[in-house]
């Protein structure tokens, strides 16, 4: 038999809790690197649109055409000091009826970038 080895969890990913459903959930994901290395990614902020009513993201993607409370951006904050966005390394969203397009940007590694997809499709108690 071959010994087991300890399990090392390659990314945190923490969700606010929304018990009204009220405003769009909010992702923040931890990456572990090295020893101490952790790189914390932050969901860019969807902004309220009179247009259409709701909370609304912008993309850079022509391809993501749909409103979908599972579209988000994660990104790299600008500097070590503040939380405004950076460089985008998780987006994800929806192109038609159950079709969304995702693109994994360094420093996020594929494994890890599906990862925080599968946990942000779940379907959790408390989030909306």
């Amino acid at each position: 038999l071959f010994p087991a080895s300890p399990q090392k969890g390659i990314a945190t990913v923490e969700y606010d809790i929304n018990l009204l459903g009220n405003v769009p959930r909010r992702i923040i994901a931890t990456l572990r690197g090295g020893k101490s290395d952790r790189t914390k990614l932050f969901q860019k902020v969807p902004r309220y649109s009179e247009t259409i009513k709701g909370y609304a993201l912008k993309f850079d993607d022509p391809n993501v055409r749909l409103p979908s409370k599972k579209n988000f951006i994660l990104t790299l904050p600008a500097n070590e000091d503040d939380d405004k966005d950076g460089q985008t390394v998780l987006l994800c969203g929806k192109m038609a009826r159950s079709i969304y397009r995702v693109r994994v940007h360094p420093p996020l590694s594929l494994s890890q970038g599906f990862g925080i997809l599968l946990s942000a499709f779940y379907k959790k108690a408390l989030v909306r």
